[in-house]
């Protein structure tokens, strides 16, 4: 069932009036709740200090109804992966790419991984396809590059039980608890949880990286300005940017470079005519 998780409301003071409007800011729905306003406060608050005006996050659990908002401007600017953003592209134009981010190698590529219990890998052999979590419909990691990476094992994703976790850390929590055999996360998840006893089975091509949007409720010169600054920051050339970000959330920390529509057409020419490039 798709939902809304009530607003989680953090607004971003600065030299700004008491009574302009905020800027609604829709974060990914791939962390916890309660992690997001750790996650965007210092890049929301650095961009708030500098352009003077105040941000509001409003977090939407389920990418269906995220993107439903970005589609009728009830948010002037998101954050999203990928797929998503190529679903959004076959059902709009009223949106405008601002930055895509860096990943901690300085790449603007990332990657996917199916991943396992070692425990299991040694036990199941041949029924390691038993049970399949994914993280949700509109997540890159789910089903897109699922049916990627099991083709290599002879078999399609259709054709196994699946089910839709949530965000990558409950894909590792279900593997953990065994109620999956099998789970499919963004290679740097993979890479935090490997200690737990979690094998990574196979690695997915590479999908741009994710990006900040604006809609069409958004302000071009303010768009254009929240460009420059994002851009205009290097933390692996420069200490000072480098200590600045240091605490940002790990998706926004790097840096970032001017994102185009292009890199995400093939998706969405790849998706159109699939249930993937459904908004709800």
């Amino acid at each position: 069932m798709k939902y809304l998780v009530g607003f989680i409301v953090f607004v971003f003071l600065s030299s700004a009036s008491a009574g302009s409007e905020k800027i609604k800011f829709a974060p990914l729905p791939m962390y916890k709740s309660e992690l997001v306003i750790k996650h965007y406060k210092g890049m929301l608050g650095y961009l708030s200090k500098k352009l003077g005006v105040e941000f509001e996050i409003v977090y939407h659990a389920d990418y269906g109804e995220l993107l439903a908002a970005i589609q009728n401007g009830d948010v002037a600017m998101a954050h999203l992966g990928p797929l998503p953003y190529a679903a959004l592209l076959n059902h709009t134009k009223n949106v405008k790419p601002l930055v895509q981010f860096l990943d901690e190698k300085g790449l603007a590529s990332y990657t996917c991984s199916l991943v396992a219990l070692k425990k299991s890998c040694a036990t199941k052999q041949g029924n390691l396809f038993s049970k399949v979590a994914l993280t949700q419909k509109l997540s890159t990691c789910g089903d897109l590059a699922v049916s990627e990476m099991v083709q290599k094992y002879g078999v399609k994703l259709e054709a196994l039980e699946s089910y839709y976790s949530g965000t990558h850390s409950h894909v590792i929590l279900d593997l953990l608890l065994e109620k999956a055999s099998v789970g499919s996360v963004r290679s740097s998840e993979y890479e935090s949880y490997e200690h737990l006893g979690i094998k990574e089975l196979e690695r997915s091509s590479g999908y741009p990286g994710f990006l900040l949007l604006g809609t069409s409720s958004m302000d071009e010169k303010l768009a254009a300005k929240i460009q420059e600054l994002l851009v205009s920051l290097k933390p692996f050339e420069n200490k000072e940017n480098a200590f600045l970000m240091h605490e940002w959330g790990t998706n926004v920390k790097y840096g970032a470079i001017k994102a185009s529509n292009e890199p995400y057409e093939a998706i969405a020419k790849k998706i159109k005519n699939t249930r993937l490039a459904e908004l709800k």
